[in-house]
């Protein structure tokens, strides 16, 4: 799908730029250092490569965990991707949105950047977890 996507925004999407502001086909590149050096853009690109490696090993450890000692299978397992998508995408787009909106990015990148804030955070992640496993296994059967 992505090859899919590629291929109509190349083919289909019109250049935005006006001609004398495009780069020159023969101008030199610049190396990826130079953009890591940058204090705020360094550590934006950084993040996001952590981020995104860090999602990516849940995902496989997720998947050989579950199947090895909960025998989850590949519907199960998808399933679960499925939640954690609409949850991510329920955050995302509804709720940051409406907070960025009603305080602003700025202020709420200090509220989130707070140790503070990630504790009480991390309390209710824990503390909805563990709720959802007791309520799990003290099913009625």
């Amino acid at each position: 799908m992505s090859l899919v996507a590629l291929v109509l925004t190349a083919l289909r999407l019109p250049e935005s730029l006006p001609p004398e502001k495009r780069r020159q086909r023969h101008a030199p590149r610049q190396s990826p250092r130079v953009f890591l050096s940058r204090p705020v853009l360094g550590g934006l690109l950084t993040t996001t490569f952590v981020v995104i490696s860090a999602v990516a090993l849940m995902q496989s450890a997720l998947a050989l965990f579950s199947a090895e000692r909960l025998g989850v299978g590949p519907r199960a397992l998808g399933w679960i991707y499925a939640f954690s998508g609409v949850i991510s995408v329920a955050i995302q787009a509804g709720i940051i949105g409406r907070l960025t909106t009603r305080f602003g990015a700025r202020r709420l990148a200090g509220v989130f950047a707070s140790p503070t804030t990630w504790r009480v955070l991390d309390a209710l992640i824990a503390a909805t977890m563990l709720a959802l496993g007791i309520s799990l296994a003290l099913s009625a059967r």
